[in-house]
């Protein structure tokens, strides 16, 4: 990793917030020949962009001149192309001193021009850019030292940070070409957790409750028609497609609906015994209709509290009335 690389783009302007973000990374994995090359699950983890975002943005780097193709491929497949970081004009340039040599050193990556002047594996010699310290201005018509402007000298690092030898945790590989890299950004994209997956989505505008859904709300409550089902879907519709903020976003929708289902309030819960079953349940069984239910708790000195749910109601009516058959089955073995 080279931390001159990573000092020197951190005061760039790229007048995009997410590249400068995809320079910084590449930065980070610079070698000290400013040779950059990164996974792609490893970009979409420093960045937290995804692979389009990530493809767009390096574009725009390589345009502006900080990137620059090159005929290398790294990584088990060989398909992770490597770049030449560069310092295109215009661009800040750092300087600082050798702690080693007492020499002016630029701490980035060299211009397109000394670029060319050079051989892909040669180090800049220190000595060949100027003694001025600071923040500058690379200037479009020299390769020497750069001229000076006002700064403060507090602002730079009077010893230049260490280089590193660390390389990037790839292995190396001789396979060459875009579509490879591609396949491989595909692979790291199916592996990456999807953004969108974690924080959920809205209920679509032309939401309408499937037959499964309404299906299963009849065999959780037995005593609901398919008519109230349909109406407690529109109900539900209306209420997610209307509600605004982040809780309107939900990862799994079925489960929702479910629970949905789980907490509605059973019409007729509550009503004096003798009312019209509005559930329309079979007559003579009054497991099968809220009347029924609220009628039989009567008879056992059982009624729902206010803030109480009706399938916990049902439940303590249905315990209370097996309770008192099993108290009279007893009873009559004894007399027995």
């Amino acid at each position: 990793m080279s931390g001159y690389a990573y000092n020197w783009a951190k005061r760039q302007t790229v007048g995009d917030s997410s590249a400068k973000a995809l320079l910084k990374t590449y930065a980070h994995w610079a070698d000290s020949d400013y040779l950059t090359w990164v996974p792609n699950d490893e970009l979409m983890q420093d960045t937290e962009m995804d692979i389009k975002t990530i493809r767009k943005c390096r574009q725009r780097l390589i345009a502006m001149g900080y990137l620059a193709e090159t005929t290398a491929r790294r990584g088990g497949t060989g398909s992770i192309i490597v770049y030449q970081m560069l310092a295109p004009e215009g661009s800040i340039v750092i300087q600082g001193v050798d702690p080693n040599t007492g020499t002016t050193i630029t701490l980035g990556p060299p211009s397109a021009s000394e670029h060319a002047a050079t051989k892909p594996d040669q180090k800049r010699s220190p000595s060949k850019f100027g003694t001025a310290k600071g923040y500058q201005k690379r200037s479009p018509s020299k390769n020497g030292a750069p001229p000076n402007v006002d700064a403060s000298p507090s602002t730079f690092p009077s010893k230049p940070l260490r280089i590193s030898p660390e390389a990037p945790p790839n292995l190396e590989g001789n396979k060459e070409g875009e579509e490879l890299e591609k396949e491989g950004e595909e692979q790291s994209a199916a592996r990456a957790p999807r953004a969108d997956a974690a924080r959920g989505t809205r209920l679509p505008a032309d939401w309408m409750l499937p037959k499964a859904w309404g299906e299963w709300a009849l065999a959780e409550r037995p005593g609901w028609t398919a008519e109230f089902v349909r109406n407690l879907g529109l109900k539900f519709g209306d209420y997610w497609k209307g509600k605004a903020g982040k809780d309107a976003r939900k990862v799994d929708w079925l489960a929702t609906w479910r629970n949905w289902v789980r907490d509605e309030r059973t019409p007729g819960a509550g009503s004096a015994p003798g009312n019209a079953n509005p559930m329309g349940g079979i007559a003579g069984d009054w497991r099968t209709s809220a009347s029924g239910i609220t009628a039989k708790g009567a008879e056992h000195g059982i009624q729902q509290h206010p803030d109480e749910l009706f399938p916990f109601f049902k439940i303590r009516v249905i315990k209370a009335v097996e309770a008192a058959a099993a108290a009279r089955g007893a009873g009559k073995g004894e007399a027995a």
